[in-house]
């Protein structure tokens, strides 16, 4: 299943305090790089110690199949200033899954992810036409997995020892969450106020 090249998808989408704005492989890159960056995120997102080189960066650009992906950058609509990356993509079984990072650390603990995916997630249902959102999170990822819960996605199992944490120097665990069927399209009537 490859993303229609909707407009609704491909322009910039409006939220109440943000511009998602769509991103292309590079602008892409170039917001993985500033998270890639930032010891903090890494550490919690990927488990590496270090940072990709350009290269590897480019390299694992490449194998993303971008008709699959849609890339945002969180931009505040007040100062236009980036603050994060949301991604979603398609994969089997009529899924989609999400990606967020909030590099801004100012914005950490103000619901930017839940107001983002509240706009992102019913626009890209109707769209696409998806029937399950699925996403796997770090077992430490304490904020992710609150947001999840805020949101209405349901715990549906766990994978141990799904990724090497090199910091850690230890096996990762990863919690799995679905919003899918009958849950979904009530969440989205409630976002969009169709009730």
């Amino acid at each position: 299943m490859t993303v229609p090249q909707s407009p609704d998808l491909t322009k910039p989408i409006l939220t109440e305090r943000f511009e998602l704005v769509p991103l292309g492989r590079w602008g892409t890159m170039k917001q993985e790089a500033i998270i890639d960056a930032d010891d903090e995120l890494r550490a919690l997102l990927s488990h590496r110690r270090k940072p990709r080189s350009f290269l590897k960066s480019v390299i694992a650009s490449k194998r993303k199949k971008i008709p699959k992906r849609l890339n945002h950058a969180i931009v505040v609509r007040e100062s236009g200033k980036s603050i994060g990356l949301h991604t979603i993509r398609v994969i089997k079984h009529n899924t989609a899954t999400m990606f967020v990072a909030i590099y801004d650390r100012d914005w950490w603990g103000e619901n930017a992810v839940i107001e983002v995916r509240k706009s992102l997630i019913p626009l890209y249902q109707a769209t696409v036409g998806v029937t399950q959102f699925a996403c796997d999170v770090h077992s430490r990822n304490f904020a992710s997995i609150l947001n999840y819960k805020k949101l209405g996605f349901e715990n549906v199992g766990v994978k141990y020892s799904a990724a090497y944490d090199e910091i850690n120097e230890r096996p990762a665990d990863y919690f799995m969450f679905s919003l899918r069927d009958d849950q979904l399209k009530r969440k989205i009537a409630e976002w969009t106020g169709d009730e």
